[in-house]
């Protein structure tokens, strides 16, 4: 092995804290790294007030690194200083298609924050936790198997480089009484895959577990540029069906991550001019498909939207189903999502009416109607929303 490798070795494993150094004070010195200084913005507030906090929190604001993250999921952020050169770096991180965790890290240098590479590591059953070791100028992220757990510790240079992986195996052994007992089996792996002839102990490992201090991670709001030209607004028209001669304006929500089809999508809509909404959808950003909650432009349910409501909160109804489910927050949300589409969405406890579920249930229904001529009427609209949509009535209060 030659020098360096095996001084870096001993220092991420066996030479932890310095002589006369206890865990404790290695705690301390963590726990003085992480103070949040107080900020005047509403974002970020374990940002602290350092210049390059300020510089990550205006990155972050902004949304500049958008298209760094636009193909991940449960992106998150922190602000340490991993490499000891008395300066935070920036780490976003997040899910990728593959479900594997992606680490993205910055530095802020000459007044600008700069890219410094990025990572990858699987986790099974992992929240994309990462580890640092005080003073040793190393990070640690692992991988956890039934049976196996592997460390992978990194520096960070001018780049991201991978140092050292450190495994313990479990294994089940047979003793001389024929009984399986539990082993562990520590080895060293060296970046090119290939096992070192430094061994570790068990207690080297446990030297070692307990040296590692987790670095918190916050939500990281994803923004994009959802301001759109006359020109887009007017391909939007055309997608949506609005008439050529109907003045509109164009309002959209915040980008969030679409699991299933693997992209970020934000939730817009097209209004006339007096705040009337005539259609919309979520939509890819960049390229401005249509891709979820299709709305398109309708001129009964348009019409709609001016009627008095002559519903009672105890009067029997048909409704327009849309959604169900346990928990109420997910109801209103739900519903809140088609509102925002035009539609006179509700939610309703299926316990409180006699011809629904006798199992409690959280419903949203996208309108409520007199007849069942007049649901099935408007089923069409909603179903652009919800393709599953159905009419039912609602049978007699009871709730």
């Amino acid at each position: 092995m030659k020098t360096k490798e095996k001084y870096l070795l001993m220092a991420a494993v066996m030479g932890i804290c310095t002589a006369g150094i206890s865990l404790n004070c290695v705690w301390a010195a963590d726990a003085s790294q992480q103070t949040v200084e107080s900020s005047d913005s509403d974002e970020y507030l374990e940002l602290g007030d350092s210049e390059e906090e300020q510089a990550y929190r205006k990155f972050l604001e902004n949304g500049e690194n958008f298209s760094d993250v636009e193909d991940l999921g449960m992106v998150m952020y922190a602000a340490y200083d991993i490499n000891n050169d008395k300066t935070k770096e920036l780490i976003v991180r997040g899910m990728d298609s593959d479900n594997a965790y992606r680490y993205l890290f910055y530095r802020y240098e000459d007044g600008e924050v700069k890219s410094d590479g990025s990572m990858t590591n699987w986790q099974n059953g992992g929240e994309g936790e990462m580890y640092y070791i005080p003073d040793k100028n190393v990070f640690v992220v692992y991988m956890r198997l039934a049976d196996h757990k592997k460390y992978k510790i990194y520096q960070l240079k001018d780049t991201v480089e991978q140092r050292i992986c450190i495994h313990r195996q479990s294994l089940d052994v047979q003793g001389a009484d024929g009984k399986y007992h539990r082993e562990y089996a520590y080895s060293v792996e060296k970046p090119d895959k290939n096992e070192s002839t430094k061994t570790i102990t068990e207690k080297e490992w446990n030297k070692f577990e307990s040296a590692l201090v987790e670095i918190p991670f916050y939500d990281y709001t994803v923004k994009a540029d959802t301001q759109f030209s006359e020109e887009q607004i007017a391909a939007l028209k055309k997608s949506l069906g609005v008439p050529d001669e109907i003045i509109v304006s164009c309002e959209a929500g915040e980008p969030f991550y679409w699991e299933a089809g693997g992209r970020w999508l934000v939730s817009m809509g097209l209004y006339d001019e007096n705040g009337i909404f005539l259609a919309g959808a979520e939509i890819d950003p960049d390229t401005l498909e249509l891709e979820r909650e299709i709305a398109p432009y309708n001129v009964d349910a348009i019409a709609g939207q001016n009627e008095p409501a002559q519903q009672s909160a105890t009067t029997p109804f048909y409704g327009i189903w849309c959604y169900g489910g346990k928990s109420e927050e997910d109801a209103d949300a739900y519903a809140q999502s088609m509102r925002s589409s035009g539609y006179d969405a509700q939610v309703f406890v299926t316990t409180d009416w006699s011809n629904l579920n006798p199992e409690k249930f959280y419903v949203v229904t996208a309108g409520i109607y007199q007849s069942e001529s007049e649901a099935n009427a408007a089923l069409a609209s909603a179903q652009s929303f919800c393709a599953d949509a159905y009419v039912k009535y609602s049978g007699d209060f009871q709730g």
